[in-house]
């Protein structure tokens, strides 16, 4: 029973009715305040990252880049699907969106450029700093996403470095 728990709790988000759901672990402590949501859990697809860099501490590494890495699928953890890795991040609200992020492969003379796609965004108030709502209502959303116009943060690293493979 413990293991079928774990394994639930392991994949984050959800969909259930054609909507979105986060499962986590309750503590009798535990609060809950829907306007307050400053991080979030994620499935992102990592396009172009270098294979070497297809291990645990690797995918950690790039996944750092974007936010707290929770967890990889079975395919990317295989290396059974090579198109994308598909990771769990939790994103901070507080931080940028990263749609790209450069990392030094010793195999190449320039940063390999790794495109991130996010299977789903949640809203996030770049006024507030919290996910599930806007201030400023959709348009907001698409400034804060970078949907509208398309711009993209290119990370050097968690703290301005590029990562080496």
């Amino acid at each position: 029973m413990r293991q079928i728990r774990t394994s639930v709790m392991e994949k984050g988000l959800w969909m259930f009715g054609g909507r979105n759901i986060i499962l986590q672990q309750w503590h009798p402590r535990s609060l809950f305040d829907k306007t307050k949501i400053a991080t979030i859990p994620v499935w992102i697809h990592l396009h172009g990252l270098p294979f070497p860099m297809w291990t645990r501490q690797g995918l950690s590494m790039a996944t750092s880049m974007v936010g707290k890495p929770l967890s990889c699928d079975a395919q990317t953890f295989s290396c059974t699907r090579l198109e994308y890795a598909r990771v769990c991040v939790e994103l901070d609200a507080t931080h940028p969106i990263t749609h790209k992020f450069e990392v030094d492969y010793p195999l190449s003379s320039d940063p390999i450029t790794v495109e991130v796609d996010y299977e789903w965004k949640p809203s996030r108030c770049s006024k507030c700093k919290y996910f599930g709502h806007s201030c400023h209502g959709q348009q907001d959303r698409k400034r804060d996403w970078g949907e509208e116009p398309k711009q993209s943060y290119t990370a050097r690293s968690c703290h301005s470095r590029t990562h080496k493979a």
